[in-house]
């Protein structure tokens, strides 16, 4: 039981710390294509 919640939880947090770096990805994307 214990397990399933380490790894349950672990995944949630890769989860939304991947939608971040998606999203800072997305708003920076744009400012590096203005300044190359």
């Amino acid at each position: 039981m214990t397990g399933n919640i380490r790894t349950k939880t672990y995944g949630e947090n890769f989860g939304i710390s991947s939608n971040i770096l998606v999203r800072l990805c997305k708003i920076f994307f744009p400012f590096f294509k203005i300044v190359f």
